[in-house]
């Protein structure tokens, strides 16, 4: 004769049942998946976008806690040909360097130990294509990270079509185009003929106008004043879930502190992993919106756009270690 027997994960369902609901985690949770079924922009990460701050937490403990950067973007060259209003460098440039191809060689190498198949993106605030060694480095990161995605954010002024067919035997993905003039370039109308001709290519182009009206800009923490700039979210900001590295090969906050400011470390002191493993901790803080940092704050919209800030754009920028690591 059968005999049921209750499985462990049912009692267990039914004991813990009634303190999710008392607590309201399990509310939060469908609410915000019924949030991203319904508002989360095709090919975003859908953490992005959630915004309830218990989910936020749970979802970081368990499932970020131990996992590499969804992207890493290095400083190959901080040169750049142009000098736009929304963007740091009309005050003040990068200090002029380049990322040694050996140190890039190590961090690829030691990317394809844990298999890494995030993003790869080879510029911070320089243009990439005036930097001769693009292809080389474009195709040893395809070399040895070949499931990795493989992203060039350009302003177009170096790409013709006969340079974009060869970037993307290198192994290139996506380019993302700025468009940084009111009239498109001849380049850029040169390339949107292309796509008009080959729609398939349209999976690799993105073209994006920064000079209209409608597109939202950042502060870069404050170093920009702008009519467009849309301030992070106080509930948490994803960019603590990318590495961003700057020529000399330091960790550093974000892709906003253009300053190179807030560093963790560096790839020449210790292993790349292992400084990504140290700073989790303060990018958990981050990830919540628990913004501790002036650059942060400011960020966010927490602190004043450029008063106590708009000084030291000018000066020679000063390296502040972040607090706790």
């Amino acid at each position: 004769m059968h005999q049921f027997v209750k499985k462990p994960g049912r009692i267990i369902f039914r004991w813990a049942y009634p303190y999710l609901i008392r607590y309201k985690i399990l509310r939060s949770v469908l609410e915000e998946f019924v949030a991203i079924a319904g508002g989360c922009p095709k090919g975003k990460d859908p953490f992005e976008w959630v915004q309830n701050r218990r989910f936020r937490r749970l979802y970081w403990d368990v499932l970020l806690k131990h996992r590499l950067p969804l992207a890493v973007e290095f400083e190959m060259n901080s040169l750049c040909n142009r000098r736009c209003s929304y963007c740091p460098n009309v005050h003040q440039a990068r200090p002029k360097g380049f990322l040694d191809l050996s140190l890039y060689k190590k961090l690829i190498d030691e990317l394809a130990l844990y298999k890494y198949r995030g993003y790869i993106i080879p510029n911070f605030y320089g243009e990439p294509l005036l930097d001769e060694r693009i292809d080389q480095f474009v195709q040893y990161a395809r070399k040895v990270l070949p499931s990795s995605i493989i992203l060039i954010n350009t302003n177009a002024d170096f790409l013709s079509v006969d340079r974009f067919y060869q970037l993307v035997e290198a192994g290139v993905d996506i380019f993302l185009i700025s468009q940084h003039d009111p009239t498109p370039s001849a380049a850029i109308q040169e390339l949107s003929r292309l796509i008009d001709k080959h729609p398939n290519l349209g999976e690799k182009i993105n073209i994006v106008n920064w000079t209209s009206a409608s597109r939202v800009l950042s502060s870069r923490g404050g170093l920009i004043d702008d009519d467009r700039i849309a301030y992070m979210s106080k509930t948490g900001c994803f960019r603590s879930r990318r590495a961003t590295l700057t020529f000399d090969g330091d960790l550093i906050i974000c892709c906003e502190d253009f300053l190179a400011e807030y560093i963790y470390g560096n790839i020449n002191d210790q292993d790349f992993i292992q400084l990504w493993k140290l700073s989790l901790s303060h990018r958990r803080e981050i990830f919540l919106g628990n913004y501790t940092e002036p650059i942060c704050r400011t960020c966010a919209g927490l602190s004043p756009l450029l008063s106590e800030r708009e000084t030291s754009i000018r000066r020679s920028g000063e390296q502040v270690r972040v607090v706790g690591c």
